[in-house]
């Protein structure tokens, strides 16, 4: 049996990537601080997927935030590009000089 660290965690390591605590991920899911503790460690290895709504209701909260950073890096990439376009049409203005 693995030994529990929190990097082997399930559920901590979801926390760390949304950069979320259990009372954030409590309160985005309208459940108590008590049923995200019982996630963590050896207990998210015995609670189902297909059986406990909570992991389904925790996918439905990740989805949204990849959707939304999904959303920003679209348009920061728009920003980018039309701050190169308009360098390089400077640069190109400045040598036709």
């Amino acid at each position: 049996m693995a030994v529990n660290k929190p990097d082997n965690d399930f559920l901590t390591r979801i926390q760390l990537a949304l950069n979320m605590t259990s009372r954030d991920i409590a309160h985005a899911l309208h459940i108590s601080l008590d049923e995200v503790a019982d996630r963590h460690g050896d207990s998210s290895e015995q609670s189902s997927g297909y059986s406990d709504p909570f992991w389904t209701a925790l996918s439905h909260v990740v989805d949204e935030r990849v959707g939304v950073l999904m959303g920003v890096r679209e348009e920061l990439n728009r920003k980018l590009r039309l701050d190169l376009d308009r360098r390089n049409m400077l640069r190109r203005k400045t040598l036709e000089r």
